[in-house]
């Protein structure tokens, strides 16, 4: 398996569920989910702190 295919469709996971949640306890788990991404990024691809701040903001395409 692809690792980028697999962190790019947990992001997305996480940020789909961010946008439509409600609850306090789901929101920290998708924003845990996003912090394990951007780290398993910056652990693959040493990234400059400049990306990593704007792969952190990135809302991308949120749909149902």
């Amino acid at each position: 398996m692809d690792i980028f295919a697999l962190l790019n469709e947990i992001q997305a996971i996480a940020r789909t569920g961010l946008h439509f949640t409600a609850g306090s306890y789901d929101r920290e788990r998708y924003e845990r989910l996003l912090e394990l991404v951007a780290q398993s990024y910056d652990d693959l691809l040493d990234l400059p702190d400049s990306t990593k701040t704007r792969f952190a903001k990135e809302m991308g395409y949120i749909t149902p």
